[in-house]
Order: structure tokens, then sequence, then C-alpha cells
């Protein structure tokens, strides 16, 4: 549970600034006061086909080990980026019932490598050099790659999540 900021405005809405670890609260954590929210990408889907858009491709950037477009109707294919060696495990089970392929790099603006920050929360890792005190496991070396030397071509239309953390 985060701690309520009650000199905050918007009576009546949650207002939190802190994790009780003392980590400021992403914005969607600050909307809930820090209740653990999950956004439901099937029913963001079902919306977006109710208004006549169904995805043939779906590039999830950013994968971690959290719910993404996973839902996605079936002959959609799905390309997952994710670098974080600790989230393959959670990856290549979603490659076993979800028609989609697997790239274990970071997306840049140059092909080459990347030092990653590998945070204790894996949804936190980030490219960005940061300073000040912040909780994490390790620092490692990452293949990134240009998208568009990835991909010359992919069937359309096509939806991409992005949920990173680093330069832009």
């Amino acid at each position: 549970m985060a701690t309520p900021n009650p000199e905050a405005g918007n009576a009546g809405a949650p207002q939190c600034r802190l994790t009780p670890q003392g980590r400021p609260l992403r914005p969607l954590e600050a909307l809930t006061c820090g209740a653990r929210l999950q956004l439901s990408w099937r029913l963001a889907l079902r919306a977006l086909q109710h208004h006549g858009f169904k995805p043939a491709t779906v590039f999830d950037v950013g994968v971690a080990s959290a719910p993404g477009a996973f839902t996605a109707p079936s002959p959609t294919l799905l390309y997952l980026f994710e670098p974080t060696r600790e989230s393959q495990p959670y990856m290549a089970r979603l490659a076993r019932r979800l028609r989609c392929e697997l790239h274990p790099v970071a997306l840049g603006d140059h092909d080459g490598e990347a030092l990653l920050e590998i945070r204790a929360d894996i949804q936190g890792s980030t490219l960005l050099e940061e300073v000040g005190p912040r909780d994490f496991l390790r620092f490692g070396r990452v293949p990134m790659r240009r998208f568009d030397r990835l991909f010359a071509e992919f069937d359309r239309p096509a939806l991409c999540k992005i949920d990173v953390q680093g330069p832009s």
C-alpha cells in the first residue's frame, strides 16, 4: 500500500507519492494508490476491433513479465522484445501457446550493444544512466538492434505496444 498524499488536489481521488520502500509511484500506480493495476489488453483489442481495427501484426516492446498484447486473436503474429534474461522463461511460455517470435534484444538508434541496468523489479530495468539510490540487481551488456533493420516488411495493419525505460 502506498503512502497517501493529503496535500494533493482532486479531493476524493486517491493521491499517493511513494511506495512503502520509498520508490516514487509510476503514473498508473499513483492513479490506484499503489494497487496492482493490470491493463486488459483483451478489452483494448476488442474496442479496437469494434472500430474496425484488426491487427495482423503486434509488436510488444518491453515484455518483462507483465501481461501485454498477449490476448491478440490467434491469426495475429506477435513480435516480443525484451533483453533481460530474467524475462526469457516467461517469453518462452508465451511462445508455446501463441503465434509469436521472440527477440531478446533492446531496440535503439543503432545496431550494437547497450549497457542495461537490471532492476529488482524487472519492469523497471533501464538503459538510462541514473544517479542516486535505486534497487538494482546488476548491469549487463545486451544486444541492441534498430527496428527498421529487423523488419523491412510486416503484415499490416500493425499495433505496437511500447513499455520501456531508456533514452529516446
